[in-house]
Order: C-alpha cells, then sequence, then structure tokens
C-alpha cells in the first residue's frame, strides 16, 4: 500500500527506468522510494502518486479498477488494465476473473456481496472489449451470467444438508426395505391359501395380519383357525339371524352369542333341506330362485375383494421396489461425487502444475485408482511419476530467463498451449495466446515476471 508523504525534498530526480534515490546493499541497487510525477491535459501542475494506486512502479488511475469503493486508493481492487489508463488486457481481465471465480493464486477476492454483481459487470465487459473474438460462452466461470460464487459457509451449509438428506434416505431406504420384505412374505404366504382363508385374513386388522406373518407355522394355524370360525360366525349372524337378533348379538355377552350363533345354525340347517325356518310354510321356487341368486351375489363380493385385496398387495409392492431402486441410485451417485473431490483436491495440492484442469486430473485419477487399487503399489507408482512431472514443472517455471537468450521457460509453455488452442478453437495464435493466459493465470503472471527479471541489469 503506498505511503503518504509529507515534508518531502526532492534533491535529486533521474528520468531513468531505475531510480535514482537508491543506495547498494550487497553489491545491489536498492531503491529506497519511487515517486511519480506526470502531466496531466497539458497543465503544469504536478501530480502525485497518491492521486492513483501504485503498482510496479506505474501509477494506476481509479478507471483502471473494477471496485473502487471510495477514493482511498488502497482499497480499489482487480486491476483490468497493463498500462495506466489503458485498454483492457486480456491476462489482467482473466486474472480478475479469476478471483471472482475459483480463485487467483488460491485466492478469491474480498468484496461485499452488494457490490459483488456491478463489479462482475465491469469485469465481464472488460473481458468482452479485451477478447472481441471469442463468444460469451468461452467467458470465465467467474463472471459467467447467472452464476456466483459459493461461499464457504455456504458451501458448509450444502454439505450439511446432503448429509442430513441423506441419512434421512437412508433412514426411509431401511423401512422400505422391511416394508417390501414384509409384502412380499405376505404375498407369497397369501398365494399360498385357500379363498376361505384369502376371505379371513381379509377381515383381519393391521396389527393382527403383522402377528400372523411374525408368527411360526403353529402360531399361524391357530390364528387362521380363529379368523375362519369369526368369519363363519359373521356369516351366520348375516345370512341366518333377523336384524333384532342380529342387533342384540352386537350388544351381547358371550353367552348370549353362543345361543344367538345355535340359532342361526338351526335356520341355515333348515335353509339346506329347503325349508323355510320363519314360516309354516314351504317357500315357492321364486323365493328359493331368490334366495340362490342372494348367497351367489355374497360369495362373488366376497371373491372380488379378496381378489382387490391381492392386487393392492402386488402393487404396493412394486411401487416400493421402484422407490427403494431409486433411493440406491442417489446414494450411488452421492457416493461417486463425493470420491471425485476428493481426488480432485489431491490434484489441487499435489499435481497442481500438471497439464489439465483440477477436474480433469481428479477424475483421472479416480479413474486409475478404481482400475488399479488405490493401495496397491502399480497406483503409488503412477501417482509418484505424476508428482515427479509437477515437480519439474515447477522448476521449469521458476527459472528466470535473460534478455537476448531466447524465448523465456514460461513463454514457451505458454507459446506451446496456445498453438494447441489455436488448432484446437481454430483462431488466429494472438487471441489463442490470450485465451492461453486466461487459462493459465499462474503462467502468464510467471512470463510477464521473467520479462521484468530478464530486463533487469546483472
Amino acid at each position: 500500500m503506498p505511503n503518504e508523504l509529507t515534508e518531502l525534498k526532492v534533491r535529486e530526480v533521474s528520468l531513468v527506468d531505475r531510480p535514482a534515490n537508491s543506495e547498494t546493499i550487497n553489491g545491489k541497487k536498492v531503491a529506497r522510494a519511487t515517486v511519480a510525477i506526470w502531466k496531466r491535459d497539458g497543465e503544469d501542475e504536478l501530480w502525485k502518486a497518491a492521486d492513483g494506486q501504485m503498482v510496479d512502479g506505474k501509477v494506476f488511475p481509479r478507471g483502471d479498477f473494477a471496485y473502487t469503493p471510495s477514493d482511498n486508493s488502497s482499497e480499489w481492487k482487480l486491476r483490468l488494465t497493463s498500462t495506466p489508463g489503458g485498454s483492457p488486457d486480456p491476462g489482467i481481465v482473466g486474472a480478475a476473473a479469476a478471483a471472482l471465480g475459483p480463485g487467483f493464486r488460491g485466492k478469491t477476492v474480498q468484496i461485499p456481496a452488494s457490490a459483488r454483481a456491478a463489479v462482475v459487470d465491469r469485469v465481464r465487459a472488460a473481458w468482452r472489449k479485451a477478447n472481441p473474438d471469442r463468444k460469451d460462452d468461452e467467458m470465465p466461470d467467474g463472471i459467467k451470467k447467472g452464476e456466483t460464487t459459493v461461499t464457504l459457509e455456504e458451501l458448509e451449509q450444502k454439505v450439511n444438508k446432503v448429509e442430513t438428506d441423506n441419512a434421512v434416505i437412508k433412514t426411509e431406504n431401511a423401512v422400505l426395505k422391511t416394508d417390501n420384505q414384509f409384502l412380499k412374505a405376505e404375498n407369497d404366504a397369501v398365494i399360498k391359501m385357500s379363498k376361505a382363508e384369502r376371505k379371513a385374513y381379509a377381515m383381519m386388522d393391521t396389527d393382527t395380519r403383522k402377528e400372523y406373518m411374525a408368527g411360526d407355522a403353529a402360531k399361524r394355524k391357530e390364528m387362521m383357525d380363529a379368523a375362519c370360525k369369526s368369519m363363519a360366525e359373521k356369516s351366520l349372524v348375516d345370512e341366518h339371524l333377523s336384524d333384532v337378533d342380529k342387533e342384540e348379538f352386537a350388544k351381547a355377552g358371550p353367552a348370549k352369542r353362543t345361543a344367538l350363533l345355535k340359532i342361526a345354525e338351526e335356520v341355515a340347517k333348515k335353509k339346506a333341506k329347503g325349508k323355510n325356518p320363519f314360516a309354516d310354510d314351504e317357500p315357492d321356487g321364486d323365493e328359493e330362485d331368490e334366495m340362490d341368486k342372494k348367497k351367489t351375489a355374497k360369495v362373488e363380493k366376497a371373491e372380488k375383494v379378496v381378489e382387490k385385496v391381492d392386487n393392492v398387495l402386488v402393487m404396493k409392492a412394486a411401487d416400493l421396489e421402484d422407490r427403494l431402486a431409486k433411493a440406491e441410485a442417489v446414494i450411488k451417485a452421492e457416493r461417486i461425487e463425493k470420491r471425485l473431490n476428493h481426488f480432485i483436491g489431491i490434484a489441487k495440492t499435489e499435481l497442481k502444475n500438471n497439464v489439465g484442469t483440477d477436474v480433469e486430473k481428479g477424475d483421472m485419477l479416480m479413474k486409475m485408482a478404481d482400475a488399479l487399487g488405490e493401495d496397491s503399489e502399480s497406483y503409488k507408482k503412477y501417482f509418484a511419476t505424476l508428482q515427479q512431472a509437477n515437480k519439474a514443472m515447477t522448476v521449469a517455471f521458476g527459472e528466470v530467463g535473460k534478455a537476448g537468450g531466447g524465448p523465456l521457460p514460461a513463454e514457451k509453455v505458454l507459446e506451446a498451449k496456445a498453438q494447441e488452442i489455436a488448432k484446437r478453437d481454430n483462431i488466429n495464435l494472438g487471441a489463442a495466446m490470450a485465451k492461453a493466459g486466461e487459462e493459465n493465470p499462474d503462467l502468464w503472471i510467471e512470463m510477464d515476471m521473467q520479462h521484468r527479471r530478464a530486463a533487469m541489469p546483472a
């Protein structure tokens, strides 16, 4: 951050690219301070560095930055030009876009949420001006329309929600499995029952059915006999007692019920012999036909009820199987995504200078780990080779070139990437160079620093 100078006395001004106010330390000249002065709009008034923000000995005005919340130049962020007052520079704008997105050199810019939309709009406009031959779909993620950067707090909230949802899904999945197993067992048991037993089972309530399915063969037989007996008694009461006797049966105790059931049985026997139990004279043919029709209708109705129960049980079992399959698919996809994020994290820290994006390198590592086994010697050797390549790239990027000594190391790598991009995207080499700088902002900055060091005297 520039310091404000007070009571400054300038004893010497040298119009050269190296400062005159320097001292010799370890055989090299080191500047004590740098003061930039210039004329504005042809006026004779001199302007200090306080009117802008100084970067590498150059004072950049307010208009060269995307975020300028006040007149204090130390608060200005996201420079867009390479020269003061110049046009947006593709590499500088690319670095600003990266700082708004996944991060530039691993760091994201810190600006208020209320100012973010306006800042993104300005960087987006600068990117279009700096890259006139590129389309919006090539724009960096950090400044694409409709996309926002997720904060660490928001990411943690999303992770917590996913974990909570997973827990709920697992719980539901366990319940579905239990219900599905019960329905399958119930369906198998119902299929083996006789029609009379199905009717008796249909009359049971939910808790009684669960008790029946949980019992052994002896328990099931005991419960089924009781259910069939209850069904037979109900049939006797419904078909062979008068309405008055039915009401009395519903209110009666065990002894009275037994007596009424005996009456119903006697009535049933008389009906079976063709006699009318409620009259002295015999019924005519029409009355007998009517009774047969009613009896047949009741039997058909009961059979339809049993069939409907069977269909409902089968459909419910199929629905539960479908829901179970979907839940397992969701859990599998989330497990794969979590594993991929693990390998992406390894790529970011261990293979950051290797060719490819972090996602591509993470996906490659995961596939090799799945194919070879993450704990296998083959995978460990493969990963060690990638680490050696990363180290070699790091050393290559750290070399310092000299003027007149041919292309600098970073520039060589960047030119090679630009040639690949030019062939891939069918664009000219200049545009490809800009795109290579945007896709590799660290490499672009390294090239710029190497040029600066090469220009310095030995």
